[in-house]
């Protein structure tokens, strides 16, 4: 895996060999004061007076090797996304999704989210989700599109965003010289992005801003030690940042738990809250658990080359939060770093702000169509969208996003507006039939290529109306398209307009169902 760390000579020398699934990726970094290490100078080292013991360990999910997990609450679900190979036989790092059970401390048999080759790359994997304020879902990941021969600065950071946390836009570059990433949602509603350099093992936290795409700060955190994928809470109830990271060079290796009043200088709150529990045992990649502060999720493995990992759970004595409480007594309040620059703003042109604003004409337009439904629902997101747009001054991700899952509406509303129901009859002949001496003309039938296509994809939607995402449209596109389909049979296929409109309006549904499954 990503965590197998050696330490050479009395000199801080790491070595970090990452394999990112059967690909060795490697960088070295000494101490010295041009390193790019955080060496955490006014970080303290503080132990909590309330400690927490783990009252035991439980495997919550088991596969091939599965790691980097994290989660959400949607819909009152406990839900996980994590990265790795889930079944035997995979060798590209791929996305999961699975509803977990608090409590029980088990998640049920996931499903991928993205298809990694598909979408233009070679791994994906440490996926982070959060819920924006706008509305939306949005996902940060490690991304690789270097073919092979992997190394460490081959990994960047990338995001998707979603509406419902099922259904993911195509990973878009955020940045390109960090990975394993952490965020969350600061008081004021920006996100705080959290990752491992590429070049060396300091940890760096970004603000992107309220869209979640659009950085204005990089500075390094302060911590005590060096930690790697590292997972980020700000609790509100406490007024501070909690972390859980993988510290590196350790042996046995270990999780360290840590409490930070501005997102930047570090504390140590507990030191191995979760350490390997037998000779031989790894642990790695932390999360918190959303619904219950009790509790820690994490891979472990005992293949000594750090693959084959399961993801576990352990739950404490004592929440994190009544620990963190106790540390923050003990840490002083410390100056916020300097932050970078920002870099230029970047403005959508305004071609693509006229699109968005034009498509709620479009979208109110629809009323009293057959696509009026989709319209409102579309129509609905999008206003959202523009006001958050508008309040950042239309930045340029963030604009593409919306103008991605905008385009995509337009084209479904379009596709059941302008549909009209093939006739189930033949039309009134118009003129007299020829005399009975004149032989009567060959049948005209439409070619089999088109009924084979109209068979295929009729079972096609059928299939489709059990996805979520896709389910209402592929149901109406399919209740609408079922008779004529039915009475052309019953007819031997006859060619003509009948035939002609329905396969019109079945290729419309059917091409706009696969785009949104990414197909």
């Amino acid at each position: 895996m990503k965590n197998a760390l050696a330490i050479i000579g009395a000199a801080l020398v790491f070595i970090l060999s990452i394999s990112f699934q059967n690909c060795s990726e490697g960088f070295r970094a000494d101490s010295s004061a041009n390193s790019g290490f955080a060496k955490s100078l006014g970080g303290a080292n503080l132990i909590a007076a309330s400690t927490a013991a783990p009252t035991g360990y439980a495997p919550a999910l088991s596969g091939n090797d599965i790691y980097s997990s994290s989660f959400i609450i949607q819909g009152g679900t406990l839900v996980m996304y994590f990265g790795g190979w889930y079944l035997d036989g995979e060798t590209h790092d791929t996305i999961y999704r699975s509803a977990c059970h608090p409590g029980l401390s088990i998640c049920d048999a996931p499903y991928a989210l993205i298809d990694t080759v598909a979408s233009g790359f070679n791994l994906l994997n440490d996926p982070v989700v959060l819920y924006m304020p706008a509305g939306y879902y949005i996902m940060y990941m490690t991304g690789v599109t270097a073919p092979s021969n992997v190394v460490e600065t081959d990994n960047s950071t990338y995001y998707a965003t979603s509406w419902d946390g099922i259904t993911w836009s195509k990973p878009a570059l955020l940045e390109a010289d960090i990975w394993v990433p952490a965020a969350t949602l600061a008081p004021n509603g920006d996100v705080l992005l959290y990752g491992n350099t590429t070049s060396g093992a300091s940890v760096v936290q970004y603000n992107m801003g309220p869209s979640g795409v659009s950085p204005t700060s990089r500075i390094a955190i302060n911590a005590p030690n060096f930690y790697i994928n590292v997972a980020v809470q700000y609790q509100a109830s406490l007024g501070a940042y909690e972390m859980l990271g993988e510290l590196l060079g350790s042996d046995p290796n270990q999780i360290d738990f840590l409490v930070s009043k501005d997102g930047i200088n570090w504390s140590i709150a507990q030191s191995a809250v979760v350490r390997p529990q037998g000779a031989n045992i790894h642990v790695r990649t932390p999360a918190f658990d959303p619904a219950d502060p009790n509790m820690i999720y994490f891979a472990q493995t005992t293949d000594p080359e750090g693959e084959h990992n399961q993801i576990w759970s352990t739950r404490l004595d004592t929440s994190l939060d009544a620990i963190a409480a106790a540390a923050l007594q003990g840490v002083a309040a410390t100056p916020i770093a300097t932050p970078v620059p920002p870099p230029p703003a970047c403005v959508a042109s305004s071609a693509d702000q006229n699109y968005l604003t034009t498509a709620v004409q479009f979208f109110n337009g629809a009323a009293g169509t057959a696509g009026a439904s989709q319209a409102a629902t579309c129509n609905s997101n999008l206003q959202a969208s523009l006001t958050n747009l508008g309040a950042q001054n239309w930045p340029c991700a963030a604009t593409a996003t919306t103008l991605q899952h905008v385009q995509t509406c337009v084209g479904l509303v379009t596709a059941l507006a302008n549909h009209t129901a093939a006739p189930t009859t033949p039309p009134p002949a118009t003129t007299a039939p020829p005399p009975a001496t004149v032989a009567p003309p060959v049948a005209c039938q439409a070619p089999a290529a088109t009924q084979n296509y109209l068979t295929t994809a009729m079972s096609y939607l059928s299939t489709a109306r059990q996805v979520a995402s896709v389910g209402s449209l592929a149901s109406q596109c399919y209740n609408a398209a079922s008779p004529a389909v039915n009475t052309l049979q019953s007819q031997g296929w006859p060619c003509g307009t009948a035939v002609d409109e329905t396969m019109d309006y079945v290729s419309t549904c059917v091409g706009s169902i696969k785009s949104t499954l990414g197909q």
